[in-house]
């Protein structure tokens, strides 16, 4: 992957890519002229704790986030990325 890893999976695959595991949140939407469609790759950020003791103080780029769908029956979709921000964050009206 690169910093631009969100991109490289759209044109790599030519699909919708939602994918974890790279810890920082990252959205490229590709428009598909005269389809009326639109393709993302959307890296959905981490759950995980930030001050593992493995990264001995060593930055990162991790953003703790998650995402919520919602599929309509003709195959669309639409998404949200929820971030948190010191352990809440805020959804459907709502602070968790």
């Amino acid at each position: 992957t690169n910093e631009h890893h969100a991109k490289k999976h759209v044109m790599r695959y030519g699909v919708n890519v939602f994918y974890g595991h790279l810890h920082d949140v990252q959205c490229f939407p590709l428009v598909l002229m005269g389809e009326d469609k639109t393709i993302v790759g959307q890296s959905m950020g981490c759950l995980c704790q930030y001050n593992q003791s493995w990264l001995q103080g060593a930055p990162t780029n991790w953003q703790q986030a998650f995402g919520v769908f919602h599929f309509f029956l003709d195959g669309y979709f639409t998404y949200n990325v929820v971030r948190i921000f010191k352990s809440r964050f805020y959804y459907g009206g709502q602070v968790f």
